[in-house]
């Protein structure tokens, strides 16, 4: 992939345009609140978007090249991981039952690994972190926010206050038209971090909130906090969020939180249709220079909350333990 970066451009946007006309969170309990159709855009946006979307990778990705040639990082796509990590995670996987997996990569890179069976699901609370980071990019950062309004994110990352989250969902409403409007507000912001598969819910389950149903796949969680940790997305947003994911709340101190390194994260949980608890996080973790963009998923044998933090807890050890650091170092946008 080393042929000239207009030439590229050029074919990749031409192909664009001809393809088409381009959470639950609280102390283990059932915690997501019902607030209770999307809004589809135009063909030329779409377009546009896919335009936009092609040349913030290939950017990226002749900035990441050039590093490369001139250093000494493992060559592209080789990911952080260590040498026979899938042998060692599967182990790991077997030991836990259940079901499990993991995303992982260095912050700003596109080439995230991926391991285990249990890749998507439910977001639960982690929703919240794009919700807050839709809520400040619209206001200008977040200084100009109104002290309720900064409060309300506080609490919805720090405690994962569902409250406080379904307020900042019915402000987006109240600005872009409703719940279709502020689901649509989400999915704009998961797009500009080069995920256009996430549809934001805008419909509940026995309860529990719309938004926390989202189908959010891990690799797509990854890519979202990794570009949020680089600057990539919500720039307004990504210093007030990376603070707040660093003052967690003890009790939610659980799985990144419990490595012992530099940790920022978010995690989310509830209970399947079948009872069994989902529990997830995601985040970022430095150390020696590195940093890395973490998502984790974990259906516990049993189906209890309680077990499902124990397996995100060893998972997580299991990522820092297992990355080659220098392998780690941050990419640009």
């Amino acid at each position: 992939m080393c042929f000239g970066a207009g030439a590229r451009l050029a074919v990749l946007l031409c192909a664009c345009l001809a393809a088409g006309g381009l959470t639950a969170c609280g102390a283990g309990n059932d915690d997501e609140v019902t607030l209770g159709a999307e809004t589809n855009s135009s063909g030329l946006e779409q377009n546009r978007q896919k335009i936009r979307d092609l040349e913030r990778r290939l950017a990226r990705r002749e900035r990441q090249a050039a590093a490369k040639s001139t250093s000494d990082a493992a060559p592209s796509g080789a990911g952080v991981l260590v040498a026979g990590a899938e042998s060692s995670f599967d182990t790991l996987a077997s030991s836990l039952g259940g079901e499990v997996g993991i995303a992982v990569g260095a912050v700003g890179s596109d080439d995230a690994q991926q391991l285990g069976p249990l890749q998507s699901g439910s977001a639960w609370s982690t929703i919240k972190l794009p919700i807050a980071a839709r809520v400040i990019e619209d206001a200008g950062g977040a200084d100009v926010l109104s002290a309720d309004t900064r409060d309300l994110i506080r609490r919805a990352i720090t405690a994962s206050d569902n409250a406080a989250a379904a307020s900042l969902w019915s402000q987006l409403g109240s600005q872009h038209g409703g719940s279709p409007g502020a689901a649509a507000a989400v999915g704009e912001l998961l797009a500009g971090a080069g995920d256009s598969a996430t549809t934001v819910s805008t419909v509940g389950r026995d309860g529990f909130s719309p938004y926390g149903q989202t189908e959010w796949s891990l690799s797509a969680q990854e890519r979202f906090v990794s570009s949020l940790a680089a600057g990539c997305v919500a720039p307004a947003a990504a210093g007030e969020l990376r603070s707040l994911m660093g003052q967690v709340v003890s009790d939610q101190r659980w799985g990144l939180g419990a490595t012992g390194l530099t940790s920022y994260f978010k995690g989310g949980w509830g209970p399947g249709s079948d009872g069994r608890y989902l529990v997830r996080q995601v985040g970022v973790v430095e150390q020696d220079g590195g940093s890395i963009a973490v998502a984790l998923a974990a259906i516990p044998a049993d189906g209890q909350f309680a077990s499902g933090t124990d397996a995100i807890s060893q998972l997580a050890q299991w990522v820092v333990d297992n990355t080659t650091w220098s392998n780690a170092s941050p990419q640009a946008c």
